[in-house]
């Protein structure tokens, strides 16, 4: 009988600003008491704010399912990693704002045997640069091509690389399920998507030649 193969699907936090509190194992044990209180206050004001809604693109991977394979969510403003217990992969969508947390924790789980696969709009832009810090890379949108990843995991086939090179027919009705979400954390789950890209796009390929792309620090995160 084949074993089940589990995945954490994980929310991490920008390096700066209100997104809250980081939770890794054992962080608090290295940083200083002021910056200790600083987080934990930060972590109440969010998960009262309003702003406080899960990540939209986790949902909808953890909405993937494939036989043999369970998937838990990790919203890192929120909990700690559940390192007590037995993980196969894990999936970390990497924002602009969060690179540097993102690949020390992708270097943290590669490190106790976790294969970790990267996406989001980081990886999107610059996969060149997160080759070394993950087993695996999802370039693009993951909404059609997540099911193949858990599926490759099952057979113990993962690919060092997943390319999506057309968008998600918006068309299609797609559930996205909240059952993985801790509820209580947030304002609402209730979450709506109307539209995805950016309406720069067509400026900006005009004014950001191929050959010398914008210093990343000047793309927004949903450009």
């Amino acid at each position: 009988m084949a074993v089940e193969k589990k995945v954490l699907l994980i929310f991490i936090q920008a390096d700066s600003g209100v997104d809250g509190a980081a939770s890794l194992e054992d962080a608090s044990a290295k940083r200083s008491l002021f910056s200790s209180l600083k987080d934990s206050a930060l972590s109440n004001i969010i998960r009262r704010a309003q702003f406080a809604i899960p990540p939209l693109a986790l949902m909808i991977l953890s909405s993937q399912k494939v036989a043999g394979v369970s998937q838990t969510f990790c919203d890192l403003r929120f909990e700690k990693l559940p390192l007590d217990q037995h993980w196969d992969m894990a999936g970390i969508s990497v924002q602009t704002g969060a690179v540097r947390p993102a690949f020390e924790l992708a270097h943290a789980l590669r490190s106790r045997g976790i294969k970790v696969v990267l996406g989001g709009p980081y990886v999107s832009i610059f996969p060149d640069q997160c080759r070394d810090h993950a087993d695996a890379l999802v370039i693009g949108k993951a909404d059609d091509i997540w099911r193949e990843v858990q599926e490759d995991l099952l057979a113990g086939a993962l690919k060092s690389e997943y390319r999506v090179d057309t968008f998600p027919d918006l068309s299609i009705e797609r559930v996205v399920g909240k059952s993985a979400l801790d509820i209580k954390s947030y304002f609402t789950t209730n979450v709506v998507q109307t539209t995805r890209g950016c309406p720069l796009l067509q400026r900006a390929r005009h004014e950001w030649p191929p050959s010398a792309p914008p210093e990343h620090s000047r793309r927004s995160q949903g450009g």
